[in-house]
């Protein structure tokens, strides 16, 4: 590969990271990780009768002590409830509170919506190419750690 195209590849996604800057404001308290945890559980209650911590770590591809953490901040916060099996006392299920689902509607289904329509510039095609091909240079990256110390 071209050295010129791995620094154009670098310079993209550096201007990708900067998009996140571009999100509406979220409500003081909140941050975006609520907001994917949210989407999480939303998502996986459409095909899953109990959502669990691990569900959502899983789901996130994050590491299972972060997630609880979160978690027991958006509980105190009131946007989810945590809900004791009634199997098994050792098992949590997680569900959106009403605060919960409004958060999820405004930040993840009417802001999507929004920029579903903004974005009908690039094709469909487009899209899921680069949402591809992110995720398999990510893959290679993360699989293929260059270590620098030596090198010079």
């Amino acid at each position: 590969m071209k050295i010129e195209n791995v620094k154009r590849m670098l310079d993209s996604f550096y201007e990708a990271g900067r998009i996140l800057d571009y999100l509406p404001p979220l409500p003081k308290g909140v941050n975006i990780s609520y907001i994917h945890i949210l989407d999480s559980i939303y998502t996986l209650s459409l095909t899953k009768e109990f959502v669990r911590v691990s569900d959502v770590s899983k789901d996130r591809n994050l590491p299972l002590s972060g997630i609880t953490r979160t978690v027991k901040e958006m509980e105190k916060k009131g946007y989810l409830q945590k809900l004791i099996s009634e199997n098994d006392a050792r098992v949590v299920n997680l569900s959106l509170t009403k605060k919960g689902k409004e958060l999820y509607t405004i930040f993840v289904k009417i802001y999507q919506k929004e920029l579903s329509k903004i974005l009908k510039e690039v094709s469909e095609e487009k899209l899921l190419i680069t949402i591809e091909t992110i995720l398999e240079i990510s893959k290679i990256i993360k699989n293929h750690k260059i270590n620098l110390i030596n090198k010079y």
